[in-house]
């Protein structure tokens, strides 16, 4: 006869996802629900159940409406049917009071409840070990009880395993989420930098003092240098030390991350590494990029590249973001007051405050910066997303030398559009942002 559980869960959603898994691991298995302990006692206390629905196992929600889980589990130990019927009951509770309570009402198990498929699945593999050790009566109706006896070793050793399981399923979630955290962490920090040395800086702070490795040191290659491509870890006693590297977006070797670790490294741990190094990658080919661009940049007086190199610029950029699928942005500024600022105190007045907003805005860790008119900037930020730029601004206006208040319009690449639509949507977002600060 195929196995049939019994569940006794108010929550549909609940109910629902425990029959998924069994559905997909255990296709013979049958599964019968009661929403209420009273529909449980009426159909197996009571006899109401037929003998092929009749559970192998009965599980049972804790926390039920009307009568209890616990006290379900007394009346079913003093009906002669259920009797010997065993029962799981399963809470969130770590309360030992309600452990003892289960206990003495006569569960043969109180395990915790599962808050994840994964774990739905160490239950049911839980649920058939438990079978070979459990032999279920029959209802009264279907001939006389015969209870075997139960190896209360052997259900401890299942339950034990089950628990131990479900810890290590949330410590492995909990690790994972602290990786995906830490990728964000490292990606925000390297988008507003624009020198080798703080990248390389910051990038090994964030993997020491984030604590994902106790040592790290960042070594740069020349270009004719040899690198491995791969992370080849080894064992160093009961930790890790290895060799990670870093490459740009195309795959060109810049450097490698070298680390040890007082811990073991798997595979989960060597992934992680592997995609922190490729944002360390695209970080430093950025600056590369950038102090390249610069300096091939025909500069106007006041230390900005002319317009033209700008358009030049964009163009590139966005064939950059279309390859690596990274964020891109354009900031138009524009200095209010600047054409008075030129008249009652003159151009050097003038520049002076032009040079202001471009050292904060370099200070800031981004010198894709051009004049756009004549008392208008236009800004790239590659790998910077729409919300990040806002964050730069705000930084950048309490820059205490900037003598003039300024409105910006930011658009962020919708990976499709040209550059002149890009420029376009900045600019209209430019002229909402000074409609809504003259009404304030």
């Amino acid at each position: 006869m195929p196995a049939v559980f019994g569940l006794v869960e108010d929550s549909d959603e609940d109910f629902a996802a425990f029959s998924r898994v069994v559905d997909r691991d255990a296709p013979g298995a049958l599964l019968t629900r009661w929403r209420r302990a009273e529909e449980a006692l009426a159909s197996l206390a009571e006899g109401g159940a037929p003998a092929d629905a009749w559970p192998s196992i009965l599980v049972v929600d804790l926390n039920l409406p009307g009568i209890d889980g616990c006290e379900l589990v007394r009346r079913l130990r003093a009906a002669p049917a259920t009797r010997t019927l065993p029962v799981f009951v399963l809470s969130g509770s770590s309360r030992q009071a309600d452990i003892d309570r289960c206990y003495a009402a006569g569960a043969n198990a109180y395990l915790t409840k599962p808050a994840s498929a994964a774990e739905l699945r160490s239950l049911l593999q839980l649920l058939f070990r438990s079978l070979a050790v459990f032999r279920a009566p029959t209802p009264l109706a279907a001939g006389p009880v015969e209870v075997e006896q139960v190896e209360e070793a052997s259900l401890e050793e299942a339950r034990a395993e089950y628990e131990r399981q479900l810890r290590d399923d949330r410590d492995a979630e909990r690790r994972a989420r602290e990786r995906a955290e830490a990728l964000q962490r490292i990606a925000t920090r390297l988008a507003g930098l624009s020198d080798v040395a703080q990248v390389e800086s910051a990038f090994v702070g964030e993997l020491v003092g984030g604590g994902v490795v106790d040592r790290a040191e960042l070594v740069r290659k020349s270009s004719g240098e040899p690198l491995d491509p791969f992370f080849s870890p080894q064992l160093m006693g009961d930790g890790t030390t290895g060799v990670v590297p870093v490459l740009t977006p195309a795959g060109s070797a810049l450097a490698e991350l070298r680390i040890e670790a007082d811990s073991y490294f798997g595979e989960a741990e060597q992934a992680f590494l592997i995609e922190a190094a490729g944002l360390a990658g695209q970080a430093l080919e950025r600056v590369a990029r950038s102090a390249a661009t610069a300096r091939r940049a025909a500069r106007s007086g006041t230390d900005l590249p002319a317009e033209r190199w700008w358009k030049q610029a964009i163009d590139a950029e966005l064939r950059q973001a279309a390859r690596t699928r990274q964020p891109f942005c354009v900031v138009v500024i524009e200095l209010d007051g600047f054409d008075r600022i030129s008249i009652d105190q003159g151009a050097i007045a003038a520049d002076r405050l032009l040079l202001s907003v471009s050292d904060a805005w370099r200070r800031a860790g981004h010198d894709l910066l051009s004049r756009h008119g004549g008392e208008e900037f236009a800004a790239l930020l590659p790998g910077v997303a729409y919300r990040q730029a806002r964050l730069l601004i705000a930084d950048v206006r309490r820059v205490p030398s900037l003598a003039a208040a300024f409105s910006t319009g930011i658009a962020e690449w919708d990976g499709r559009e040209d550059a002149g639509r890009l420029v376009a949507r900045a600019e209209a977002a430019l002229v909402e942002e000074r409609r809504l600060r003259s009404r304030t």
